[in-house]
């Protein structure tokens, strides 16, 4: 299978492990691996943590694409969360449940949040979305899905998970660039015929040191790549050619 992304075509392999599904997405001399993941808000995508076998990425890159559902039904864990994604984006409805205390978190100690209790919260935690500063998710504990007051008191009575994020909308979309702006700066650079420069870690480095993974294409039309120090100064000057 193939998925086009700002004019790069990935090859998509998917294989089920456990419980996870393991997606593999490859172009040239790239390889990311990842597991399948699912975000109400943003649809079907991969969590990649890992550059070939051997390297990691410094931060969890996220590939985001409608295509990868087709994967969801590998396991009975991801057909599962596919079943309540589909629930939860066809109005769902849940009962508000009364503001029975307020908190703080020590990153916004002016904001008070209310915690929502979900009877349907092990099924869904891990297709809501945390959203800094608004809705905090912790699916490890059933009464912790947590709204901002302001964002509480406009839910109506029963609310959708469209309610719950509306007040917000803005601010995910401007996630999402974020998430996308890795794989467009890949296809600008492909499209320019420019060096990919990842930074990332290697999984036997004790120092857990940053290090570059570049991939550039030879005069041949070879794809190669070199695990270079992160050293910014040298790397431009040496490497960007």
């Amino acid at each position: 299978m193939q998925i086009n992304k700002y004019g790069v075509q990935w090859e998509v392999i998917a294989k089920p492990i456990k419980d996870d599904v393991e997606i593999t997405i490859t172009n040239g001399g790239l390889s990311f691996i990842g597991s399948l993941e699912i975000d109400i808000c943003l649809g079907f995508y991969i969590w990649v943590g890992r550059i070939d076998k051997e390297h990691i990425t410094s931060e969890p890159m996220l590939f985001y694409a409608e295509e990868l559902e087709q994967f969801c039904d590998l396991t009975n864990e991801t057909a599962e969360q596919k079943k309540w994604y589909h629930k939860l984006r066809d109005g769902y409805k849940f009962h508000k449940s009364p503001p029975l205390y307020s908190m703080k978190y020590e990153d916004d100690e002016e904001t008070d949040f209310i915690p929502l209790l979900v009877d349907e919260y092990k099924e869904i935690s891990g297709l809501l979305t945390t959203i800094p500063k608004a809705i905090y998710v912790y699916p490890w504990k059933r009464e912790l899905l947590t709204v901002r007051k302001d964002i509480y008191e406009q839910l109506p009575d029963p609310w959708t998970v469209q309610d719950l994020y509306a007040p917000i909308q803005k601010q995910i979309e401007d996630m999402y660039n974020i998430f996308e702006q890795p794989w467009r700066e890949i296809a600008e650079r492909r499209a320019a015929e420019k060096p990919i420069k990842i930074i990332v870690r290697q999984p036997t480095d004790a120092h857990n040191e940053l290090y570059t993974y570049y991939e550039k294409q030879t005069p041949y039309n070879i794809r190669v790549h070199k695990i270079l120090h992160h050293n910014t100064v040298y790397f431009d000057k040496e490497h960007e050619r």
